[in-house]
C-alpha cells in the first residue's frame, strides 16, 4: 500500500520531533522542511527526508509538495521571541502565507494543520475555561501574531482544506519550558504568583500529536479551529506543585510572587534584551499573562468532531516526563 507523504515545518523543536516520531509509527512517509542552520539532534537515525531550504521560499516548496505528492502538510514552525509585533509577524504570519501559497492547486493534498496558540484566545476565569465561540482577545504581541495567521488560514479555506489547532501549555519529554518549573520546586519552592486562586491548561506532548494526527485525517475537522488540551481543561498551580514535590521526593514551600514583583522583573528582563540586542520570552507582555486568572481551554469540540482523548494523567505524564529529565541529566 502507499505510504501517506506528510511534511511537517518545525520537525526539528520539542513537538515537531514527536510529531515526526508518531507519523512514522502511523506508517507515513515524513518530510522535514528546516533552515541550514537548524540543529536536528532529536531527528538523527530516524527514515525521514530533510529539506534544508526553509519555509519561506514558495517556488521550492511548490517544487517539493508536487514532487512527492503531499498528502497532509503540519505547520508547527514559529517565532515565540522578537521585540515588536513585527518581528513576530514576520516569523508567524508570513511563513504560514509561503506554505498556503504554495499549497494551492495541489490534487494529492488532504490536510493543512496550522499551528496557533491558546495566546490567541483570552485571558478566563478558574473553573470557566475557553471555547473557540470565545472572543479572541491576545495580551501579547504574539498572541496578535498568532491572531493575524489564524485570519491568514482562514482566507484560504475557500481553496484548501485546513484545521487550525490551540494548544495549550506542552509538556513532555524534551521540552525546556515547564523544566524551569520543576528546576524551582527541586530548590524546595512551589511559585504562586499572586494571591488568588489562579489556573492553566496543559496536555502532555503525546497527547498533542496523536490529536494532530487525528485532526488531520478527519474529513469533519476541514475548515475549523481546535482547543486541544489536556486529561483535565485546567490544573491549579498548587497542584501542580505538590505534585512535582511528591515526585521529585523534596519537601518544597510555596512563595506567593505578588503581581508588582512579576512586573518589576519583566521590566528589567525587558531592559536588558534591549540593551543587548537579544529577544527574551519573558517581558511585560508575558507579565500581563502570567498574572491573569486562568489561561485555559476546554477540548470538548475536538472530543466530538475527530474522537481526540487525552489519556495522559498529570500525575503519569509529569512522573514521565521528570524521570526523562532524570535520566538525560537535565534536572
Amino acid at each position: 500500500m502507499t505510504k501517506k507523504v506528510s511534511f511537517i515545518t518545525g520537525a526539528n523543536g520539542f513537538v515537531g520531533s514527536h510529531l515526526v516520531e508518531y507519523l512514522l509509527n502511523q506508517g507515513h512517509e515524513v518530510h522535514c522542511l528546516m533552515r541550514k542552520s537548524s540543529d536536528d539532534k532529536w531527528l538523527k537515525g530516524l527514515d525521514i527526508f530533510i529539506h534544508r531550504n526553509g519555509i519561506e521560499d514558495i517556488e521550492f516548496l511548490k517544487k517539493v509538495f508536487s514532487e512527492h505528492n503531499v498528502n497532509y502538510i503540519f505547520h508547527l514552525a514559529g517565532t515565540v521571541k522578537a521585540f515588536d509585533y513585527a518581528g513576530f509577524e514576520a516569523g508567524n504570519v508570513k511563513p504560514t502565507k509561503c506554505i498556503l501559497e504554495a499549497s494551492l492547486g495541489l490534487d494529492s493534498l488532504e490536510k493543512i494543520i496550522v499551528t496557533s496558540s491558546l495566546a490567541a484566545s483570552r485571558a478566563t476565569k478558574v473553573g470557566q475555561p475557553n471555547d473557540e465561540t470565545c472572543e479572541r482577545i491576545p495580551l501579547t504581541d504574539y498572541g496578535m501574531s498568532k491572531v493575524a495567521e489564524e485570519d491568514l488560514a482562514i482566507s484560504y479555506m475557500d481553496r484548501l482544506p485546513i484545521s487550525i489547532i490551540r494548544p495549550p501549555v506542552v509538556y513532555g519529554e524534551r521540552d525546556v519550558e515547564v523544566l524551569l518549573f520543576f528546576k524551582t520546586v527541586k530548590a524546595h519552592l512551589i511559585p504562586l504568583i499572586g494571591f488568588t486562586p489562579k489556573s492553566v491548561s496543559l496536555v502532555y506532548v503525546g497527547d498533542l500529536v496523536k490529536g494532530f494526527y487525528e485532526c488531520a485525517i478527519s474529513e469533519k475537522s476541514k475548515n475549523q479551529t481546535y482547543f486541544l488540551g489536556g486529561h483535565e481543561d485546567e490544573y491549579t498551580w498548587p497542584r501542580l506543585g505538590e505534585l512535582s514535590a511528591k515526585i521529585l521526593k523534596v519537601s518544597a514551600i510555596k512563595l506567593r510572587v505578588p503581581h508588582s514583583v512579576i512586573f518589576v522583573v519583566a521590566y528589567i528582563y525587558e531592559f536588558i534584551a534591549k540593551l543587548f540586542g537579544q529577544a527574551v520570552t519573558f517581558n511585560t507582555q508575558k507579565g500581563r499573562e502570567m498574572v491573569s486568572e486562568s489561561w485555559s481551554c476546554t477540548s470538548q469540540k475536538a472530543k466530538h468532531d475527530f474522537g481526540y482523548n487525552p489519556l495522559m494523567t498529570v500525575e503519569e505524564g509529569f512522573e514521565r516526563t521528570i524521570n526523562w529529565y532524570k535520566t538525560n541529566n537535565w534536572l
